[in-house]
């Protein structure tokens, strides 16, 4: 069916397809399009809407043949993408995306994984953070107003580390880019990951003096 409405270009026809698939998924984004890459719907967590497509390059790969993935920021959420074509044989009669959130639960999870506390960010601001949120805010702040965003292009971030000050605290801080956009872009999504150095240093001097008490 998927294939006919798209092969159709019918918005209201795909519009009540992607309705009940977003019923027996758990897909919460939607965009459907022709085999020109015309939108015929966007569909947000159940319902229609409009929203800017932060990049287009996974449905510009749809439409030469190719799956692929990114990540969206929509309406204060971040989205894990995936974009693929739709075929008939061989033809092409459109792309289909789905996209899935990345939850706090998510963020809890990679701070347990890597010992470290995680700020998902986008929009210049923080979307999910395992700090308390104005100490989110704050760390954001400081790190776009005195940090070069160059490392938000790289993904090695292991040689990509620097320090962030908040208040009477530091930090020791690497970035992971996220979407496929340029981090210059006010769209870009990225994980900051961070280590209260002053913190840590009290812990395990609390623990020495601990063991030597």
């Amino acid at each position: 069916r998927l294939r006919a409405v798209a092969e159709l270009g019918d918005p209201a026809t795909a519009s009540q397809l992607l309705q009940e698939l977003s019923t027996t998924t758990q897909s919460q984004v939607f965009v459907l399009t022709d085999r020109n890459g015309r939108i015929l719907v966007h569909l947000l967590r159940g319902s229609q809407k409009q929203w800017t497509i932060a990049d287009s390059g996974t449905i510009r790969d749809a439409l030469s043949y190719r799956a692929s993935t990114d990540v969206w920021p929509i309406e204060g959420v971040t989205y894990r993408i995936v974009t693929v074509p739709i075929l008939v044989e061989t033809d092409l009669v459109g792309t289909l995306t789905m996209g899935f959130p990345i939850t706090t639960e998510d963020v809890a999870s990679l701070k347990r994984t890597a010992n470290c506390d995680i700020i998902l960010a986008a929009e210049r601001r923080p979307f999910a953070s395992t700090l308390e949120p104005d100490e989110a805010r704050n760390l954001l702040l400081t790190m776009v107003g005195g940090y070069p965003r160059s490392f938000l292009s790289i993904q090695d971030t292991a040689s990509q580390t620097f320090t962030l000050e908040t208040g009477n605290e530091t930090y020791l801080a690497s970035g992971f880019l996220l979407t496929r956009v340029p981090s210059s872009d006010p769209h870009a999504a990225f994980y900051l990951i961070i280590k209260p150095l002053s913190r840590e240093v009290r812990e395990a001097m609390g623990s020495m003096m601990a063991n030597f008490g």
